[in-house]
């Protein structure tokens, strides 16, 4: 028998995202809309109250990212391809509005489709777009299959406004059943549940490693000889100092080693990530947190990477830092030190950056 590996984990828990939770994220809030109708005879439209987490392969390199990505991605292909069977409006009949075609001539000067295949739609502009739409979504499994960075942007925040541009056109044109489609409106639901992610992936990392990437980096820099010689309140001081001054403290051609590569490349992983999907990154936790600089380093070491940043007493990051309390004397006395956490100016501003 062999064990699990974390890749059969992730491989697992998409199994139950892209099935069972895909399919029944429509029904939720068609339950919703009727009850709201029933008791207070309005059927308003319902704003997300669903989203997902997954701590699966926090500790993993971009593999779990990728994985994620590319399940939301052939999910919404798929269901574009059943979609576009049931928009077969013909402009001989009814002329689409012109924000539609304005928008279809905007994806002609990036995406190049086949004439013979255009050929095909030359009457048919909801179905045109919505293949344009799909050419999009293909682009960037291609991008993702092969390791490379997509020239298109293209985000789910994108394609949440590209469906509901349809679904408005289709009103503009009178049509308002088509509007009310089941599969337009279920895939939009799922759109902007599951983005271009599935679920946001929280990242976890020993408050150790943290305390040996920045010891070896403040030392590198020249800063301190050795920082793990430092009591707490010369850590607070040094780290609140290196926090507030926006020099970099390494450079891309500093030698380091292999564990502080791997924890400034995660880092690095998640600030590309939340650049191109802004919802795919849940919490950075940190395991076995004892003291306020264990936050404070990773403050540091997200600055670096161009994660972090603070000046007149603001923080600038979309990264959640979590501290993680397990040992019994850590959770002994977690008053005083969740109040000198909630004190300090630096973690002070980074919650008001979250709430």
């Amino acid at each position: 028998m062999e064990r699990l590996t974390v890749s059969d984990e992730v491989r697992q828990g998409l199994y139950f995202f892209s099935g069972t939770i895909w399919d029944v994220i429509p029904r939720i809030y068609e339950d919703l809309s009727r009850a709201i109708e029933e008791h207070y005879g309005e059927s308003p439209d319902l704003p997300v109250v669903l989203r997902y987490r997954s701590w699966i392969g926090g500790d993993q390199d971009g593999e779990t990212l990728r994985r994620h990505r590319l399940t939301a991605l052939n999910k919404y292909v798929d269901e574009m391809h059943r979609l576009r069977q049931e928009l077969s409006i013909s402009s001989r009949l009814l002329k689409a509005p012109n924000r539609l075609l304005r928008s279809i001539a905007k994806d002609a000067e990036t995406i190049t489709i086949k004439p013979d295949v255009l050929r095909l739609f030359t009457y048919e502009p909801y179905r045109l777009k919505l293949l344009y739409m799909r050419e999009k979504l293909r682009e960037l499994i291609a991008a993702e299959e092969e390791g490379r960075s997509s020239s298109l942007i293209y985000t789910s925040k994108s394609y949440v406004a590209e469906l509901e541009l349809i679904r408005d056109c289709l009103i503009q044109n009178g049509l308002p059943n088509l509007a009310r489609n089941p599969k337009l409106n279920k895939l939009l639901l799922r759109a902007k549940t599951f983005g271009f992610h599935i679920a946001a992936v929280d990242f976890r990392q020993h408050s150790r490693v943290h305390e040996e990437t920045v010891k070896e980096v403040l030392k590198i820099a020249g800063v301190c000889k050795d920082y793990s010689s430092l009591n707490e309140e010369e850590r607070l001081t040094l780290l609140e100092a290196e926090l507030r001054n926006p020099r970099p403290l390494i450079h891309a051609t500093t030698t380091l080693s292999d564990q502080t590569h791997s924890t400034l490349d995660t880092l690095s992983l998640i600030r590309e990530s939340l650049e191109r999907e802004p919802d795919s990154i849940g919490s950075y936790i940190i395991s076995m947190t004892h003291d306020v600089s264990d936050i404070l380093e990773v403050m540091l070491l997200a600055k670096e990477m161009g994660l972090w940043s603070y000046a007149n007493g603001r923080v600038q990051t979309q990264l959640q830092i979590v501290p993680l309390l397990e040992t019994i004397d850590d959770l002994s006395h977690i008053a005083p030190l969740m109040e000198t956490i909630f004190e300090h100016p630096i973690c002070r501003a980074q919650i008001r950056r979250h709430h």
